[in-house]
């Protein structure tokens, strides 16, 4: 058996360990690897926080990661815990806000949903619990949720979180050359489909779209939820998540944007090219440095010639 083979039933079992240890040790333990991991990135963290914002002096960089960290700790202390959330209401709140009625309506007049949000705030909860909220406390909808792990992690990490939604969702992760095809099923079966919208590496093939982001940075960003909307005439829901840390609370916040329609005109490839920058827009990364996970891992460029998102 190889390394790969062994390594993800090790970390399920390590994940059912740290989920039944009591939250202030787990928060302990994943600040002492986050904070290993933000020392490691420093250099490559600070450099991505100026392209975004060349108007944070010294102290306030400083300020942005150590609220970045912070977020981190809380979102994956609460994350790796996921079989306790509904025990957990004094550290956990969710504020749901904007054109969630809109949406609700189009859904029960039958129309195709694609819910997508950025890697912003603890994303890894908010988008489960944006849905399960959703499902749980309005209308009875079937939900699909896509997420970029191997199998047995996915089974892992959302084996609690399914128990506490009950039937009607499911969990996919993503594979290349399969999602969209799978995921346009679950659209025609009635399923709410949430998944996100986050840089992705340049590559030899050119995948994604090159946009334009806060002061003088740009990233490559996916178009598979662009393109499955487009086909199957979904509605695109942006979701814009945030979050505030009050004391041992911590509330999730949850802005549903204005439903939007994918253009269609003879020209698929700008279409598509022209709603990635649309909705890169309209996430505005540059308001949320303190927030943004991505900015732990990705080589953000300096501007070139990418259209303004």
């Amino acid at each position: 058996m190889t390394l790969n083979r062994l390594r993800t039933p090790a970390l399920w079992v390590l994940y059912q360990a740290i989920a039944r240890i009591p939250f202030s040790v787990r928060k302990a333990i994943v600040s002492w690897f986050v904070s290993r991991l933000f020392r490691r990135r420093m250099p490559k963290i600070k450099r991505n926080i100026r392209l975004l914002r060349s108007d944070l002096n010294d102290n306030q960089v400083e300020q942005a990661i150590s609220e970045l960290k912070a977020i981190t700790v809380e979102n994956y202390a609460v994350l790796l815990g996921s079989r306790k959330l509904k025990m957990r209401k004094e550290v956990l709140r969710l504020k749901v806000t904007g054109h969630l009625e809109e949406v609700l309506d189009l859904y029960r007049k039958g129309r195709k949903i694609v819910v997508v949000a950025p890697h912003i705030g603890p994303f890894d909860l908010e988008l489960f619990l944006f849905l399960f909220f959703v499902r749980n406390n309005l209308v009875p909808v079937k939900l699909l949720v896509y997420i970029p792990v191997e199998d047995l992690q996915l089974e892992a990490i959302t084996s609690d979180l399914r128990k506490a939604a009950g039937d009607g969702i499911v969990f996919e992760r993503i594979k290349r050359g399969e999602t969209l095809l799978k995921a346009a099923q679950y659209l025609g079966k009635g399923y709410i489909m949430g998944m996100a919208i986050d840089m992705i590496r340049k590559g030899k093939d050119n995948r994604g779209v090159v946009c334009r982001i806060g002061d003088n940075a740009e990233g490559v960003f996916p178009v598979g939820c662009v393109k499955l909307s487009r086909d199957e005439n979904a509605i695109i829901v942006p979701v814009f998540p945030s979050v505030e840390l009050k004391g041992k609370t911590l509330m999730l916040l949850v802005d549903v944007g204005k439903p939007l329609l994918p253009k269609k005109t003879v020209n698929e490839k700008e279409d598509i090219e022209n709603d990635v920058r649309t909705l890169v827009k309209m996430y505005d990364f540059r308001k949320y440095v303190d927030q943004w996970m991505k900015l732990t891992t990705a080589d953000l460029e300096e501007r070139g010639n990418a259209p303004d998102s």
